[in-house]
Order: structure tokens, then sequence, then C-alpha cells
């Protein structure tokens, strides 16, 4: 009994230190644990901002589509105005000629 005694005397420091360990190894992974889930937090929020700022550019480039093809419309809308206006003086011009 003496003997039993003396070994769990001897095992008893082991012991504690190894709860402490394990205790100081709980806090470690706590703390990580609430690093990582504000890493997740942060990326979702980049994440959430990327697809605005895509959906932004997606939005602008149909925009810009749009804008160019009324703009190259409305460049041959002129063009064919000034064609036909060239021709009406043209023929009015010959026109006075004949007379």
């Amino acid at each position: 009994m003496e003997r039993a005694t003396k070994d769990f005397k001897g095992v008893l420091p082991a012991l504690e230190e190894m709860a402490g360990n394990l205790g100081q190894k709980t806090k470690d992974l706590e703390a990580k644990r609430k690093e990582v889930d504000t890493l997740i937090e942060s990326n979702d929020k980049l994440q959430n901002q990327t697809k605005s700022l895509n959906s932004q550019i997606s939005n602008l480039k149909d925009g810009e589509l749009k804008l160019r093809k009324l703009v190259i419309e409305s460049l041959r809308d002129c063009r064919n105005d000034l064609v036909t206006a060239a021709t009406d003086m043209n023929s009015s011009i010959t026109v006075s000629f004949e007379h």
C-alpha cells in the first residue's frame, strides 16, 4: 500500500502538469478558433464585396454596349441625313443650271 501511495504521489505531479498543459492547449485552440472565425467572417465580407463589384462591372459593360449602339445608330442617322441633304442640294443645283 505504501508503494502504491508513493507511486501515486510520483504520478500526481505529472498528471497535474499534463492537466495544466491541456488547459493551456485548450486556451490556445480557442484563441485560434476565434482567429479563424474572424478570418472566415472577413473572407465572407470580401466575397460579398467582390460579387457586388462584379455585378456593377457587368451593369457598366451592359450600359456601355447600349450606349455604343446608340451612338453608332445616331452617327448612322446623321450620315444618312447628310447624304440626303447633299443629294437634295445637288438636285437643286442641277435644276438651277438647267433653267
